[in-house]
Order: C-alpha cells, then sequence, then structure tokens
C-alpha cells in the first residue's frame, strides 16, 4: 500500500515507501517503451493496412516502404543518442547543428505533428470500439467514445 507524504516537490505530493521514507516514482524505460510500442501498434500496425487496402496490392509496398522508414528513422536516434546523449530529442540534435533557431522550428514541427498523430489515435479508437458499441454510427456516442478515449 502507498501512502502520500506531504512533502514538497515539483511534481506534487512523492509516495511513500513501505520503510516510511519518501521514494519518487520516474517513468523508465520499459513504462517509456511500452507506451510507444502501445501508440505504433494501435495506430500504425492495425489502422493502416485498413486505410491503404483500397489501393489493392500496391498497399504491400507503400507497407514495405513505411517499414523500412521508421527502421531507419530508429538507428537514426540511436546513433544521435550516443553521439549526442542531450534531453530533447530531435531539438537537442538540431539545435546542436543549426542552432537555436531551426532547434526550435523543429521542436515546435514535432510537436505539431503530435498532435496531428494523437487526432490519428482518436480517430483509431473511434473506429474500432464503434463496432462493438456503436453499430448505428450514432454522432453522440462516436463522441462519447472519443473523449473516453483521449
Amino acid at each position: 500500500m502507498v501512502h502520500m507524504v506531504h512533502e514538497k516537490s515539483e511534481s506534487g505530493p512523492v509516495p511513500a515507501g513501505s520503510d516510511g521514507r519518501a521514494t519518487e516514482r520516474a517513468l523508465g524505460l520499459p513504462q517509456s517503451t511500452a507506451l510507444i510500442m502501445g501508440s505504433i501498434i494501435g495506430v500504425g500496425i492495425f489502422s493502416l493496412p485498413y486505410s491503404l487496402a483500397s489501393y489493392g496490392p500496391i498497399s504491400l509496398v507503400a507497407m514495405g516502404l513505411a517499414t523500412i522508414g521508421a527502421v531507419a528513422l530508429a538507428f537514426m536516434f540511436s546513433v544521435m543518442s550516443r553521439r549526442l546523449p542531450a534531453d530533447g530529442g530531435p531539438y537537442a540534435y538540431a539545435r546542436s547543428a543549426f542552432g537555436n533557431g531551426l532547434g526550435f522550428s523543429n521542436a515546435w514541427s514535432y510537436w505539431i505533428t503530435a498532435w496531428a498523430g494523437n487526432a490519428a489515435i482518436v480517430v483509431g479508437w473511434v473506429y474500432y470500439v464503434e463496432h462493438f458499441l456503436n453499430k448505428s454510427g450514432a454522432v453522440g456516442w462516436s463522441i462519447a467514445i472519443a473523449l473516453d478515449g483521449m
């Protein structure tokens, strides 16, 4: 059982361990990996084939190219994280190479694409949940499902 200790910290109260001392909980590598993999599997693997299927067999080529691109990005981030071990990901790499202006532009562009990605996640969520809970396609239920998925 976790008891809350009313100590001041940047993120609010700190949970107390079994010995009564305050402990901090951080989002570690396994939790972060599970979070990202859940997003990739939920949207990319389940929604992408459905959206490409209407184009016929060429959609298999598109899936292959998307996979190659994703693997290339993963390797690029792996190499960059070893060469420049800094917080900030793409922002830190662009700032280091091109200066503050382009670093900021890169970070802003990344966040805009993250917003679009979150919208895609909600659309995928609504599509799959409606198959089971809202077969009639009622707009009110679709909105409720979308809000629950956020």
